[in-house]
Protein backbone atom coordinates (compact mmCIF):
# COMPACT_ATOMS: atom_id res chain seq x y z
CA UNK A 1 0.00 0.00 0.00
CA UNK A 2 2.03 3.52 -0.90
CA UNK A 3 1.49 6.49 -2.97
CA UNK A 4 4.25 7.59 -5.47
CA UNK A 5 3.68 11.07 -6.90
CA UNK A 6 2.34 9.06 -10.19
CA UNK A 7 -0.27 7.68 -7.66
CA UNK A 8 -1.14 11.05 -6.16
CA UNK A 9 -2.18 12.91 -9.69
CA UNK A 10 -4.34 10.04 -10.03
CA UNK A 11 -5.78 10.36 -6.41
CA UNK A 12 -5.92 14.38 -6.60
CA UNK A 13 -9.42 14.92 -8.68
CA UNK A 14 -10.93 12.95 -5.64
CA UNK A 15 -9.25 14.84 -2.90
CA UNK A 16 -10.06 18.23 -4.39
CA UNK A 17 -13.73 17.13 -4.95
CA UNK A 18 -13.82 15.68 -1.00
CA UNK A 19 -12.17 18.94 0.73
CA UNK A 20 -14.57 21.19 -0.90
CA UNK A 21 -17.54 19.64 1.75
CA UNK A 22 -16.84 21.15 5.20
CA UNK A 23 -15.68 18.76 7.81
CA UNK A 24 -15.56 15.80 5.09
CA UNK A 25 -13.71 13.09 6.92
CA UNK A 26 -11.38 10.51 4.68
CA UNK A 27 -10.39 6.95 4.75
CA UNK A 28 -7.60 4.82 4.27
CA UNK A 29 -7.52 1.41 3.90
CA UNK A 30 -3.82 0.47 5.30
CA UNK A 31 -1.30 3.01 5.91
CA UNK A 32 0.06 4.30 2.86
CA UNK A 33 3.84 4.15 2.13
CA UNK A 34 4.59 7.69 1.03
CA UNK A 35 7.53 7.89 -1.77
CA UNK A 36 8.46 11.43 -1.26
CA UNK A 37 8.83 14.54 1.29
CA UNK A 38 7.43 17.83 2.56
CA UNK A 39 9.52 19.30 -0.30
CA UNK A 40 8.78 17.31 -3.34
CA UNK A 41 4.68 17.60 -2.25
CA UNK A 42 4.92 20.87 -2.12
CA UNK A 43 6.61 20.77 -5.53
CA UNK A 44 4.03 18.56 -7.42
CA UNK A 45 1.15 19.95 -5.96
CA UNK A 46 2.59 23.84 -7.46
CA UNK A 47 2.86 21.92 -10.80
CA UNK A 48 -0.15 20.79 -10.81
CA UNK A 49 -2.08 23.97 -9.83
CA UNK A 50 -3.49 22.81 -6.49
CA UNK A 51 -3.32 25.35 -3.85
CA UNK A 52 -1.40 23.69 -0.94
CA UNK A 53 -2.15 24.45 2.45
CA UNK A 54 1.29 24.88 4.66
CA UNK A 55 2.18 23.02 7.23
CA UNK A 56 4.62 24.79 9.94
CA UNK A 57 7.94 22.58 9.76
CA UNK A 58 7.51 22.38 13.77
CA UNK A 59 4.08 20.26 12.80
CA UNK A 60 5.40 18.24 10.12
CA UNK A 61 5.27 14.34 10.52
CA UNK A 62 7.47 12.13 8.54
CA UNK A 63 6.52 8.51 8.03
CA UNK A 64 6.17 5.85 10.35
CA UNK A 65 5.28 3.18 7.81
CA UNK A 66 7.99 0.85 5.33
CA UNK A 67 7.39 -1.61 8.31
CA UNK A 68 8.89 -4.04 6.14
CA UNK A 69 12.27 -1.82 5.64
CA UNK A 70 15.19 -3.69 7.61
CA UNK A 71 17.02 -0.80 10.09
CA UNK A 72 19.79 -0.75 7.98
CA UNK A 73 17.89 0.88 4.88
CA UNK A 74 15.81 2.80 6.95
CA UNK A 75 17.78 6.19 5.95
CA UNK A 76 16.31 5.82 2.68
CA UNK A 77 12.43 5.90 3.52
CA UNK A 78 12.97 8.45 7.24
CA UNK A 79 12.59 11.57 5.16
CA UNK A 80 9.20 10.75 3.37
CA UNK A 81 6.28 12.32 3.95
CA UNK A 82 3.35 10.98 6.97
CA UNK A 83 0.20 11.03 5.24
CA UNK A 84 -1.71 12.82 8.08
CA UNK A 85 0.25 15.70 7.00
CA UNK A 86 -0.24 15.09 3.14
CA UNK A 87 -3.43 15.43 3.93
CA UNK A 88 -3.20 18.73 5.68
CA UNK A 89 -1.78 20.07 2.75
CA UNK A 90 -5.22 19.69 1.52
CA UNK A 91 -6.82 21.89 4.48
CA UNK A 92 -8.13 18.31 6.63
CA UNK A 93 -7.26 17.92 9.77
CA UNK A 94 -5.69 15.34 11.42
CA UNK A 95 -9.35 14.43 12.72
CA UNK A 96 -10.94 14.50 9.94
CA UNK A 97 -8.18 11.21 8.64
CA UNK A 98 -8.26 8.07 9.81
CA UNK A 99 -6.77 4.90 8.48
CA UNK A 100 -8.33 1.47 9.15
CA UNK A 101 -6.24 -1.67 9.23
CA UNK A 102 -6.65 -5.38 10.41
CA UNK A 103 -3.66 -4.87 13.23
CA UNK A 104 -1.68 -1.90 14.94
CA UNK A 105 1.71 -2.51 13.37
CA UNK A 106 1.43 1.18 11.26
CA UNK A 107 -0.91 2.70 14.06
CA UNK A 108 -4.01 2.82 12.36
CA UNK A 109 -6.61 4.62 14.27
CA UNK A 110 -9.44 1.69 13.65
CA UNK A 111 -8.11 -1.80 13.47
CA UNK A 112 -10.76 -4.05 12.17
CA UNK A 113 -10.66 -7.03 9.96
CA UNK A 114 -12.10 -6.22 6.39
CA UNK A 115 -13.20 -9.68 6.11
CA UNK A 116 -15.81 -9.39 8.81
CA UNK A 117 -18.39 -6.72 8.32
CA UNK A 118 -17.64 -3.60 9.72
CA UNK A 119 -19.56 -2.23 12.99
CA UNK A 120 -22.50 0.06 12.48
CA UNK A 121 -20.69 3.48 14.39
CA UNK A 122 -18.12 3.66 11.44
CA UNK A 123 -18.13 6.33 9.38
CA UNK A 124 -20.40 7.63 7.31
CA UNK A 125 -16.82 8.70 5.18
CA UNK A 126 -16.56 11.66 2.39
CA UNK A 127 -13.59 9.17 0.22
CA UNK A 128 -12.43 5.88 0.91
CA UNK A 129 -9.18 5.56 -0.47
CA UNK A 130 -7.97 2.12 -1.74
CA UNK A 131 -4.17 1.93 -2.89
CA UNK A 132 -3.20 -1.94 -2.72
CA UNK A 133 -5.60 -3.50 0.03
CA UNK A 134 -8.46 -5.41 -1.63
CA UNK A 135 -6.39 -7.47 -3.31
CA UNK A 136 -4.89 -8.91 0.07
CA UNK A 137 -8.50 -9.55 1.66
CA UNK A 138 -9.80 -13.00 1.08
CA UNK A 139 -13.66 -12.04 1.24
CA UNK A 140 -13.72 -9.95 -1.48
CA UNK A 141 -17.29 -9.61 -1.14
CA UNK A 142 -17.86 -8.47 2.12
CA UNK A 143 -15.06 -6.21 1.96
CA UNK A 144 -16.64 -4.15 -1.22
CA UNK A 145 -19.76 -4.22 0.68
CA UNK A 146 -17.98 -3.08 3.84
CA UNK A 147 -17.26 0.07 1.64
CA UNK A 148 -20.71 0.55 0.60
CA UNK A 149 -21.76 0.82 4.16
CA UNK A 150 -18.38 2.99 5.03
CA UNK A 151 -18.84 6.05 2.22
CA UNK A 152 -21.60 8.39 2.75
CA UNK A 153 -24.59 9.22 0.47
CA UNK A 154 -22.13 11.57 -2.07
CA UNK A 155 -18.93 10.35 -1.15
CA UNK A 156 -16.65 8.53 -3.51
CA UNK A 157 -14.37 5.48 -3.18
CA UNK A 158 -11.23 5.55 -4.94
CA UNK A 159 -9.44 1.72 -5.49
CA UNK A 160 -6.24 1.26 -7.71
CA UNK A 161 -5.12 -2.29 -7.43
CA UNK A 162 -3.03 -4.77 -9.41
CA UNK A 163 -3.80 -6.27 -12.69
CA UNK A 164 -0.77 -8.42 -13.65
CA UNK A 165 1.24 -8.64 -10.10
CA UNK A 166 2.10 -12.63 -9.87
CA UNK A 167 1.20 -13.61 -5.82
CA UNK A 168 1.23 -9.79 -5.15
CA UNK A 169 -1.55 -10.62 -3.15
CA UNK A 170 -4.53 -12.78 -3.36
CA UNK A 171 -6.13 -11.56 -7.01
CA UNK A 172 -5.44 -9.51 -9.86
CA UNK A 173 -8.59 -7.11 -10.84
CA UNK A 174 -10.27 -6.51 -14.21
CA UNK A 175 -12.16 -3.85 -14.71
CA UNK A 176 -15.94 -5.86 -15.32
CA UNK A 177 -15.46 -6.31 -11.55
CA UNK A 178 -15.84 -3.09 -10.42
CA UNK A 179 -17.58 -1.78 -13.27
CA UNK A 180 -20.34 -4.25 -12.58
CA UNK A 181 -20.20 -4.25 -8.51
CA UNK A 182 -21.19 -0.39 -8.36
CA UNK A 183 -22.97 -0.22 -11.37
CA UNK A 184 -25.87 -3.33 -9.88
CA UNK A 185 -25.47 -1.48 -6.43
CA UNK A 186 -26.33 2.13 -8.44
CA UNK A 187 -23.18 3.74 -7.81
CA UNK A 188 -22.16 6.45 -10.56
CA UNK A 189 -18.60 5.39 -12.31
CA UNK A 190 -16.50 8.29 -12.73
CA UNK A 191 -13.48 6.78 -13.93
CA UNK A 192 -12.50 3.53 -14.96
CA UNK A 193 -9.15 2.61 -16.95
CA UNK A 194 -6.19 0.78 -17.00
CA UNK A 195 -2.72 2.39 -16.14
CA UNK A 196 0.14 0.81 -17.52
CA UNK A 197 3.69 1.96 -16.34
CA UNK A 198 7.12 0.91 -17.25
CA UNK A 199 9.03 -1.85 -15.21
CA UNK A 200 12.32 -0.38 -16.53
CA UNK A 201 13.30 2.65 -13.98
CA UNK A 202 12.67 6.35 -15.62
CA UNK A 203 14.47 8.52 -13.30
CA UNK A 204 12.60 11.60 -12.49
CA UNK A 205 10.91 11.43 -15.70
CA UNK A 206 7.26 9.93 -14.98
CA UNK A 207 5.58 7.98 -17.25
CA UNK A 208 2.49 6.39 -17.52
CA UNK A 209 -0.52 5.20 -20.17
CA UNK A 210 -4.43 5.03 -19.56
CA UNK A 211 -6.11 2.60 -21.23
CA UNK A 212 -9.62 2.18 -21.54
CA UNK A 213 -11.70 -1.33 -20.62
CA UNK A 214 -11.72 -2.98 -23.50
CA UNK A 215 -8.95 -1.39 -25.47
CA UNK A 216 -6.48 -4.83 -24.38
CA UNK A 217 -6.89 -8.05 -23.92
CA UNK A 218 -3.67 -9.16 -22.41
CA UNK A 219 -1.05 -6.99 -20.05
CA UNK A 220 1.26 -5.21 -22.31
CA UNK A 221 4.92 -6.79 -22.13
CA UNK A 222 7.38 -4.80 -19.60
CA UNK A 223 4.87 -3.16 -18.30
CA UNK A 224 2.66 -3.02 -14.79
CA UNK A 225 -0.60 -2.84 -14.85
CA UNK A 226 -2.76 -1.27 -12.37
CA UNK A 227 -6.85 -0.52 -12.40
CA UNK A 228 -8.26 2.87 -11.31
CA UNK A 229 -11.81 2.96 -10.42
CA UNK A 230 -13.87 6.20 -9.01
CA UNK A 231 -17.35 5.74 -7.96
CA UNK A 232 -19.75 8.07 -6.39
CA UNK A 233 -22.84 7.08 -3.92
CA UNK A 234 -26.29 7.98 -4.66
CA UNK A 235 -29.01 8.50 -2.38
CA UNK A 236 -30.39 5.54 -2.49
CA UNK A 237 -27.85 2.56 -3.47
CA UNK A 238 -28.42 -1.04 -3.34
CA UNK A 239 -26.71 -1.54 0.20
CA UNK A 240 -25.39 -5.46 -0.47
CA UNK A 241 -25.14 -6.27 -4.68
CA UNK A 242 -24.58 -9.71 -5.39
CA UNK A 243 -23.09 -9.09 -9.01
CA UNK A 244 -23.47 -10.69 -12.24
CA UNK A 245 -21.22 -10.40 -14.98
CA UNK A 246 -22.71 -8.19 -17.36
CA UNK A 247 -21.47 -9.33 -20.22
CA UNK A 248 -23.02 -12.56 -20.10
CA UNK A 249 -26.46 -11.25 -18.51
CA UNK A 250 -26.66 -9.44 -22.13
CA UNK A 251 -25.83 -13.03 -23.67
CA UNK A 252 -27.93 -14.95 -21.65
CA UNK A 253 -30.53 -12.24 -22.68
CA UNK A 254 -30.27 -12.73 -26.18
CA UNK A 255 -30.14 -16.27 -26.40
CA UNK A 256 -33.42 -16.33 -24.71
CA UNK A 257 -34.68 -14.91 -28.25
CA UNK A 258 -33.07 -17.27 -30.82
CA UNK A 259 -31.75 -20.61 -31.40
CA UNK A 260 -28.73 -21.89 -33.59
CA UNK A 261 -31.24 -24.28 -35.08
CA UNK A 262 -32.50 -20.91 -36.65
CA UNK A 263 -29.35 -19.93 -38.30
CA UNK A 264 -28.79 -21.64 -42.20
CA UNK A 265 -25.64 -19.85 -42.70
CA UNK A 266 -23.14 -22.47 -44.67
CA UNK A 267 -19.55 -22.76 -44.78
CA UNK A 268 -18.18 -20.21 -46.95
CA UNK A 269 -17.07 -20.66 -50.56
CA UNK A 270 -13.05 -21.73 -50.91
CA UNK A 271 -11.10 -18.78 -52.52
CA UNK A 272 -8.52 -18.13 -54.57
CA UNK A 273 -5.65 -17.80 -52.49
CA UNK A 274 -6.70 -19.82 -49.49
CA UNK A 275 -3.87 -22.51 -49.59
CA UNK A 276 -1.22 -19.75 -50.08
CA UNK A 277 -2.64 -17.70 -46.56
CA UNK A 278 -3.24 -21.45 -45.16
CA UNK A 279 0.80 -21.77 -45.62
CA UNK A 280 2.07 -18.40 -44.78
CA UNK A 281 -0.38 -18.87 -40.84
CA UNK A 282 1.49 -22.38 -40.46
CA UNK A 283 4.91 -20.53 -41.16
CA UNK A 284 3.71 -18.18 -38.44
CA UNK A 285 2.48 -20.22 -35.94
CA UNK A 286 5.77 -22.70 -36.41
CA UNK A 287 8.06 -18.95 -35.68
CA UNK A 288 5.55 -18.22 -32.60
CA UNK A 289 6.00 -21.91 -31.25
CA UNK A 290 10.07 -21.66 -31.54
CA UNK A 291 9.93 -18.52 -29.94
CA UNK A 292 7.65 -19.35 -27.02
CA UNK A 293 10.26 -22.71 -26.75
CA UNK A 294 13.63 -20.44 -26.38
CA UNK A 295 11.71 -18.10 -23.98
CA UNK A 296 10.45 -20.91 -21.89
CA UNK A 297 13.92 -22.16 -22.12
CA UNK A 298 15.40 -19.13 -20.93
CA UNK A 299 13.47 -19.34 -17.91
CA UNK A 300 14.07 -22.63 -16.94
CA UNK A 301 10.87 -23.52 -17.12
CA UNK A 302 9.56 -27.27 -17.35
CA UNK A 303 8.12 -27.73 -21.15
CA UNK A 304 5.23 -29.44 -22.10
CA UNK A 305 4.69 -30.23 -26.04
CA UNK A 306 2.84 -32.15 -28.14
CA UNK A 307 0.83 -31.53 -31.06
CA UNK A 308 -2.76 -31.27 -31.98
CA UNK A 309 -4.60 -33.78 -34.80
CA UNK A 310 -5.78 -31.58 -37.03
CA UNK A 311 -9.49 -30.93 -38.27
CA UNK A 312 -10.66 -34.03 -40.34
CA UNK A 313 -7.43 -36.36 -39.38
CA UNK A 314 -9.84 -39.12 -38.31
CA UNK A 315 -9.95 -40.59 -34.42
Amino acid sequence: MGLKLASLQLLLPAIEATRLKPGARVLLLGTQDLYFTYDQACAFLAAQGVAAVPVPQAERRCTNSFAYAAHEDWWKFKDYLHQKTLFRLFGFGDAQVDTIDVSTYEHAEIIHDLNDPVPPELGPYDLVVDFGTLEHIFDVRQAMWNLCELVGVGGRVVHFMPANMLDHGFYNWNSTVLADFYGQAGWTQEKLFYVASPMVETGHRVLYVKLPPGRIETPPGGFWLGLLGQFLKPAEPVSKPIAKQGLYVGLHDAWTRQSRDQSTHEAPAPKYGDGLRRWWADRRAALAFWRAHRAARRLGADLVRFDEPRAGSGA
